[in-house]
């Protein structure tokens, strides 16, 4: 049977420490007392008579200091900890064994990485024996020679594994916390402060507990990072700001305005009378320099950024069409010396309220187009006027239009207009644009007999009455389309029609067509599709179309050829 044993060894000479390296120096110094715990009495002053030299140690005073160095360490090993011969490293248990490489022992010390690497050799000697050992007790029961030392020999192995692994993993877990422990210290900021003893560290921790009222947390000058002002009571001037959020002042300063970079206007000639600056970046009316041009009547500035009017006087007197078009106004204003103003186009921009413009009688179009007015108002004076463009915008109710006896064209498309009334007074009125409100009947245009056009289509109307276009005799175009219309009736007086545009309804008699519209001599354009008798059968749409009404040159967007 083979057996293996760690028997105790006595420390190897190599391991002792050697004793500090003694440099030559001179005699006389060792006369003088040194500090300290490390002062040898021996090498104090000594006398100089031949009976002081006879009773020193053999080897005179040199070998005397080797000596006492060699006692005092063999002094300071023997009372350092551990003191027996197997804690030293001769063997013993792993707990004895740790001392010696872990904190608890002022002398030998280890980095703990060292002992991982230690540990993990360890780990792989112990696999190795026990690879041996199978591999022994293998080919020991093949032989058949040594049935009986192979078996003590698994045994007497596997108990020597089983020892050494026990041992190696309690010493591997202390080293591991020690190496754990000791990356903790170094990453404690406190600690890494007490390692350098002439760095101060002051360390506040703040007071966390909500009860304590009476312990803000201040900076070095007492401030505790709150901004405070003085309590100051403001008047909201304009109140109407949070209701609206389109709001702005109209009496606000006007915005500071820089000088443009170049004339735009340099290569126009002095004698010119039209001016037209259409999507040229312009910002600033002054900077133009129109006062130079001394015989211009028609001013276009489409398209560009201009937020205030602000002409030259002796220019704005003269001056008969202004195009401020798709800009950046929203309060009329500086219209005052305007006298000979015509046409005036304030179509996109941001106007809430047409006002400042009372005085411009001499007006015969105007244009509100895509702005955000809600109500007609201050149109009392302008009895000249002939055309004015109200669409896009949010008006609700037709009112204030009474003056305007000369108007012949009403452009209201695309507001929330619901009924058409307050228009009686507007007998020359030709033109009448409605479409796209929420009008759900025809009615209020009794007293326009010489209405021409007729636009009232997207709206929610349901049927032509007997009376809605009674006394409009003299329509020649009529758009009912994209409405909820499911007959073609009462439109059969309407000798002079020419166009009839009634797509996107829910006609779906061609009777009635034929009914209404037969002897229509001046009709030439009918529109049907997207209704019952167009979808019911559109291949023979156009043919029953042409058949009802002969006198048709357009069906749809469809041109008819003519026979």
């Amino acid at each position: 049977m083979v057996r293996f044993t760690f028997a105790p060894q006595a420390r190897s000479p190599f391991l002792e420490p050697k004793p500090p390296t003694q440099h030559k120096i001179a005699h006389d110094q060792f006369s003088r007392p040194e500090s300290g715990a490390d002062s040898t009495p021996s090498a104090q002053k000594s006398s100089g008579s031949s009976i002081a030299r006879a009773g020193s140690p053999p080897g005179g005073p040199r070998s005397a200091i080797r000596r006492r160095a060699a006692a005092d360490h063999k002094e300071s090993v023997k009372n350092a900890r551990p003191t027996s011969t197997r804690a030293a490293g001769a063997g013993g248990s792993s707990g004895t064994m740790l001392r010696l490489y872990t904190d608890e022992s002022p002398g030998l010390k280890v980095d703990p990485m060292v002992i991982l690497f230690l540990s993990l050799g360890f780990i792989f000697s112990v696999v190795a024996l026990h690879l041996i050992a199978k591999i022994t007790k293998s080919n020991t029961n093949k032989s058949g020679n040594q049935p009986d030392f192979s078996n003590d020999t698994g045994e007497n192995v596997s108990e020597l594994f089983n020892t050494i692994r026990r041992h190696s993993f309690v010493f591997i877990s202390k080293a591991l916390c020690s190496i754990l422990e000791s990356n903790e210290s170094s990453q404690d900021p406190i600690t890494r402060a007490n390692d350098h003893p002439h760095t101060d560290v002051h360390i506040q921790i703040p007071d966390t507990d909500p009860s304590n009222t009476s312990a803000p947390l201040v900076n070095s000058n007492g401030w505790d990072g709150k901004l405070r002002l003085t309590p100051r009571n403001a008047v909201l001037a304009n109140p109407e700001v949070l209701s609206d959020p389109d709001y702005s002042d109209p009496d606000a300063p006007p915005v500071d305005q820089i000088e443009a970079d170049e004339d735009l206007l340099e290569d126009l000639p002095l004698d010119s009378e039209d001016i037209d600056l259409v999507h040229s970046r312009v910002t600033s009316i002054p900077a133009l320099n129109l006062s130079r041009f001394q015989k211009v009547l028609r001013l276009c500035l489409r398209q560009n950024q201009i937020t205030t009017i602000d002409f030259p006087q002796e220019f704005a007197e003269r001056l008969q069409e202004l195009d401020l078009y798709d800009n950046l106004i929203s309060h009329i204003k500086g219209l005052d010396s305007f006298k000979s103003l015509t046409s005036l186009d304030f179509s996109f921009n941001k106007i809430k309220h047409i006002k400042n413009i009372s005085h411009l009688t001499t007006l015969t179009e105007l244009y509100f187009v895509q702005n955000r007015i809600s109500k007609i108002e201050n149109l009392d004076n302008l009895s000249n006027l002939t055309s004015i463009e109200l669409a896009a915008n949010r008006i609700r109710e037709l009112e204030n239009l009474e003056p305007l006896t000369s108007l012949r064209e009403l452009w209201l498309g695309k507001n929330k207009i619901t009924e058409i009334k307050n228009i009686s007074s507007l007998s020359n009125l030709r033109l009448l644009d409605i479409k796209s409100n929420r009008l759900t009947s025809i009615t209020g245009l009794e007293s326009l007999s010489d209405l021409e056009e007729l636009y009232v289509s997207h709206n929610a109307i349901a049927e032509i009455s007997v009376s809605s276009l009674q006394h409009n005799l003299k329509l020649r175009v009529l758009d009912i389309s994209n409405n909820q219309i499911a007959h073609l009736e009462n439109i059969s007086h309407l000798k002079d029609l020419e166009e009839l545009w009634a797509s996107s309804n829910k006609l779906a008699d061609f009777r009635e067509v034929e009914r209404e519209l037969a002897d229509k001599e001046h009709l030439e354009t009918v529109y049907f599709e997207m209704n019952p008798l167009q979808l019911a059968g559109p291949a023979l749409y156009r043919n029953k179309v042409r058949l009802a009404l002969p006198q048709i040159r357009q069906i749809d967007a469809t041109y008819v050829k003519v026979v």
